[in-house]
């Protein structure tokens, strides 16, 4: 996993629990589930070429879909002027990172070795 990313992601994240304006808490959502997406797709190619299997763990981790569900809640927000479900994706999201959460400390000893 791309320690890089992973961390920025985690980090963006941050911001978007501690925003209180919806459409920079989903900006920041969108930034951090592409820099997740990146620090994934590392995993399986350091390239970071879009093969089938690649695409394939994208779709697995749950972050294909809570790209869509961002995308939706901004077209919601500009559409009718509210969101309900930021806090819905932003533990969606957290689940994901748990899950990573593994590799990420793995990344970490071996960079530190």
């Amino acid at each position: 996993m791309d320690q890089y990313n992973y961390l920025l992601s985690k980090f963006i994240l941050q911001f978007a629990k501690e925003s209180d304006d919806e459409v920079i808490a989903l900006s920041f959502l969108l930034s951090s589930v592409i820099r997740l997406a990146l620090a994934i797709m590392d995993i399986l190619d350091p390239e970071i070429e879009l093969r089938e299997d690649v695409v394939k763990l994208i779709e697995e981790s749950g972050l294909y879909t809570i790209f869509s569900d961002i995308l939706d809640e901004m077209f919601s927000l500009v559409s009718n002027g509210k969101t309900e479900r930021i806090a819905e994706i932003v533990n969606r999201l957290d689940n994901i990172f748990a899950k990573y959460s593994d590799l990420d400390a793995n990344n970490i000893q071996h960079s530190q070795l």
